[in-house]
């Protein structure tokens, strides 16, 4: 139940002036449903305007606003030109396929209005495409001065949002403070409101600096949450009683007799320190990094031998029904031979109560599965470890359930994505940390090619000569329809011209297909001949593994994040053939995207490519996507409070904070969303 004292930090925003149902659902839909998602979305820069008084004072290029006469309106097909004077020079406000009634309120020949907005030249003529303002001269202390800009707020306005910013602030109150009295006497950092008020206050740049008082202030309240969050999850007993008396090694060297590989040094490495922390009377706590191709899904099938030996269970928890069908498939011809009891547990499995008989009775002892596995029907008879895959995209409380089924489970947490080593000890400070970084002998390094997109006719040539000789292709695009306002290749238009050029071989899967369909189509890729390639989104970045396929294609390479791209190529080069990663891009390029895509082709290696993220990103886009592989904060910054974190962890430790206000604050974050850790 959330503290009563937060009524108005969750209230309705339709209680707001000028917030009616349309205006509420798209900003529910853009930034969050509740006035603290508002506080929450931080302005990004301050934008300062000036009053100019003659139109001659004007600077082309600059925002300017300026009280002129409206002196003609001048209408066309497809816009409409509002020409007002200083009374020397003329300005025209260009406006298309407005609103002629909303225009003719607004406007009348022979009144002045207050303008503001940028000033362009258009055929010799100064111009304002689309104004940012216009209003009674009275108005213009709103307008001129500096103001906090705001991102994707385009659906409102600056204006409008700003306004319902102040709204807010005035209706919510101060909370009792939760940061322990020496860390605050140190810093001497403001309450939570005023931190709140400053920031989307700001009079100078520097109130929006990342290492400001306020900033510093709201970032560490996340991440003192965030690490009350980790102790909460992984404080338990160290101690368990819990031993394993089968020392018996018999289904691992089963296993590794029957695998068509032999593991790497690396592997056999981090399987021996799982093994000892397994053997432990401690409580396992153990975070696997591994780069694509590394073979961590063997290592975690390998470690969980040694519980089923034991008579224990295991639960191996994905993010998403495509993985967790790909690691079933993948581990069922092990478990028939070993004559272990696996099975599947999605929102789509049928007979699911047959197989909650089975994690009941004991009879299962290996389930793979998604957020199915977190419900309440779900009970085992002795759940010693637990695998959770991609475990960024888990929230605490969805971790905390199945943790909660056994007194002392064993957790170990795999990341596809690797983290800079001294970020990862940062953030996970209280688990044991091991990487998987070797790739298996038989595996040649993907060779990455960079290509304007004006040069896609030869792709098409090339790519028919790979699909002759047997092997596969991924083609990956950021969209599923087409946007007119993005200059970005959608799945919608790619579709038809790859099935012009190659008739009957293309199959499709994206996020809004139902799960029966993508797997059809998952299945058509895998197993049928005739199917070379698939068109995709990033859905297929994680734990899709076909070894036919040898050739990615990724559209509009520049608009992804560095983690992203190094997770989609990882879907290529998992055989003994050459594979290959195509970037295509939009000339030009800006700096940013350069240096990634630079990256990208001279580097296979996923730990020095995060190192390279971190650089390139800085602190303005760190977590630029969601796959990063590292939790996704709104008010701090991994790259700016990385000391901050170190500061929270141990104030978290002491834990001197009262229930009270670890339910306010569990209610601000949680609810707004801002992270799954």
């Amino acid at each position: 139940m959330r503290p009563q004292i937060l009524n108005h930090y969750f209230k309705s925003l339709s209680s707001f002036p000028g917030i009616g149902p349309q205006r509420e659902k798209s900003i529910e839909k853009n930034i969050g449903p509740y006035p603290i998602d508002l506080l929450f979305h931080l302005p990004y820069a301050l934008e300062t305007r000036y009053e100019q008084t003659l139109l001659s004072e004007c600077v082309t290029g600059t925002k300017v606003t300026i009280a002129l006469e409206i002196i003609d309106i001048q209408k066309k097909s497809q816009y409409t030109t509002i020409w007002a004077s200083d009374g020397q020079e003329s300005l025209a406000l260009t406006y298309f396929n407005a609103n002629s009634h909303w225009l003719k309120k607004l406007f009348t020949i022979g009144h002045k209005k207050l303008i503001s907005g940028k000033i362009d030249v258009f055929s010799g003529y100064k111009q304002i495409v689309h104004p940012d303002f216009v209003g009674s001269p009275n108005m213009k202390e709103k307008w001129i001065g500096s103001k906090p800009l705001y991102r994707s707020i385009n659906f409102i306005g600056q204006y409008r949002y700003r306004s319902i910013i102040q709204e807010i602030l005035k209706t919510v109150p101060e909370l009792p403070e939760w940061i322990p009295s020496d860390i605050m006497s140190r810093y001497k950092w403001p309450s939570f409101l005023n931190a709140l008020k400053t920031v989307h206050n700001p009079k100078a740049f520097d109130d929006l600096s990342p290492d400001s008082s306020a900033r510093m202030r709201l970032a560490f309240d996340e991440l003192y949450h965030y690490q009350l969050c980790l102790n909460k999850i992984d404080f338990r007993s160290n101690q368990r009683q819990r031993y394993y008396e089968n020392k018996s090694d018999f289904l691992r060297q089963k296993t590794l007799d029957i695998v068509p590989f032999e593991l790497t040094n690396n592997q056999k490495e981090v399987l021996q320190k799982l093994d000892n922390s397994l053997g432990s009377t401690n409580v396992m706590r153990t975070l696997l990094m591994g780069d694509v191709g590394s073979g961590k899904t063997i290592v975690a099938f390998l470690a969980c031998l040694k519980v089923i030996e034991n008579n224990a269970q295991v639960a191996f928890l994905a993010p998403t029904t495509l993985l967790a069908q790909q690691h079933y498939q993948t581990l069922l011809p092990y478990c028939k031979k070993l004559g272990i009891n696996i099975n599947l547990l999605t929102s789509d499995s049928k007979d699911k109560n047959t197989k909650k008989r089975g994690l009941e009775s004991g009879e299962t002892s290996l389930v793979i599965g998604t957020h199915a596995l977190i419900q309440e029907s779900i009970v085992f008879k002795n759940l010693a470890l637990i695998i959770i895959d991609e475990q960024h995209r888990f929230g605490v409380e969805q971790r905390q359930i199945l943790t909660n089924r056994s007194p002392t489970p064993d957790l170990l947490y795999l990341s596809a994505t690797p983290i800079p080593r001294t970020l990862a000890m940062t953030l996970y400070g209280q688990m044991d940390i091991l990487s998987l970084k070797e790739k298996p002998k038989n595996r040649m390094p993907i060779e990455t090619l960079i290509m304007p997109k004006d040069k896609l006719i030869s792709l098409y040539q090339w790519i028919q000569k790979i699909i002759t000789q047997g092997f596969k292709v991924y083609w990956v695009c950021p969209l599923i329809e087409k946007n007119d306002d993005l200059p970005i290749t959608s799945i919608e238009e790619k579709l038809p011209i790859l099935k012009q050029y190659f008739p009957n071989k293309v199959t499709m899967v994206h996020g809004q297909m139902k799960a029966a369909d993508k797997e059809k189509s998952m299945h058509e890729f895998r197993f049928n001949d005739q199917k070379s390639i698939l068109l995709s989104t990033t859905v297929i970045e994680v734990g899709v593994d076909v070894p036919e396929a040898t050739v990615i294609v990724i559209e509009n390479a520049e608009r992804f994040g560095l983690s992203q791209l190094h997770q989609l190529r990882g879907r290529v080069g998992r055989n003994q053939h050459k594979s290959y990663c195509i970037l295509t891009y939009d000339p030009p390029l800006s700096q940013t995207a350069q240096q990634r895509l630079k990256v990208m082709k001279i580097s296979n290696d996923g730990f020095h490519i995060a190192e390279e993220d971190l650089k390139i990103r800085g602190s303005g886009d760190l977590l630029g996507t969601e796959q990063s592989g590292l939790p996704k904060f709104r008010l701090a910054s991994l790259a700016d409070h990385i000391d901050l974190i170190k500061l929270a962890r141990g104030a978290a430790q002491k834990n001197s904070t009262t229930n009270l206000d670890q339910e306010i604050l569990a209610s601000l974050f949680k609810q707004s969303n801002t992270y799954d850790i």
